[in-house]
């Protein structure tokens, strides 16, 4: 578990970093991380339920039902953010390149390695809601109405248990689930890490390169 630990932290203060970089005081910024927030997010409940159905029969019937359990906890908070976005006063963003891929990715990435792949995905991100969560929210709701701050409130909240009972899980996992989670939890970071290098690209471009 050592390394699936270490690497929730380090990539959780590489997405800080860059993250930080991003001026929040810019509507246009905020409302385009809620806008491709948005066009991952709403497919949360239907990659669950793939990640359920993929679970092999009696071997995983354990991860199977976890995500089954977790499904109705995620249902409309899509809908959240398009009420943030709405809130700000802007229009919400069609999807990048980076955004449509960080789902095709998760899809074939369980696909091919089975729902432990779905495991990682989903540890990647709600940690990131627990340890960026908090002073992101901090940043935009000092600059933007508190009331299109809701999904940022909701989940740095929320998400502290959905970490901790899938960290639990995952201590009863064999080396080659683990190693699965791990991979998974990487290449999540990497596409996410691209989602924020496409929206500086569009807002930030001079800051481009000190955020790669």
């Amino acid at each position: 578990m050592d390394s699936i630990l270490n690497a929730l932290q380090v990539s959780a203060q590489e997405t800080s970093q860059k993250v930080m970089i991003c001026d929040w005081q810019n509507p246009a910024v905020y409302a385009e991380w809620l806008s491709q927030t948005y066009h991952f997010v709403k497919h949360t409940t239907r990659l669950l339920a793939m990640g359920a159905s993929v679970a092999e029969v009696a071997v995983e019937d354990d991860l199977h039902y976890f995500f089954l359990k977790h499904l109705p906890e995620e249902q409309k908070h899509d809908l959240i953010l398009i009420h943030d976005v709405k809130k700000l006063g802007q229009n919400l963003s069609p999807s990048s390149f980076a955004t449509s891929q960080f789902v095709e990715n998760q899809k074939k990435d369980m696909k091919l390695n089975g729902c432990m792949a779905h495991m990682g995905y989903m540890l990647y991100l709600e940690n990131l809601s627990i340890a960026v969560g908090p002073e992101l929210y901090n940043r935009v709701s000092q600059y933007h109405n508190p009331k299109a701050c809701h999904f940022l409130k909701t989940h740095t909240q929320d998400d502290v248990d959905h970490v901790r009972g899938a960290l639990e899980f995952c201590m009863g996992l064999n080396q080659k689930q683990k190693t699965t989670l791990l991979n998974s939890i990487l290449s999540t970071h990497e596409g996410y890490k691209k989602i924020l290098s496409e929206i500086l690209a569009k807002h930030q471009p001079v800051n481009i390169e000190t955020a790669s």
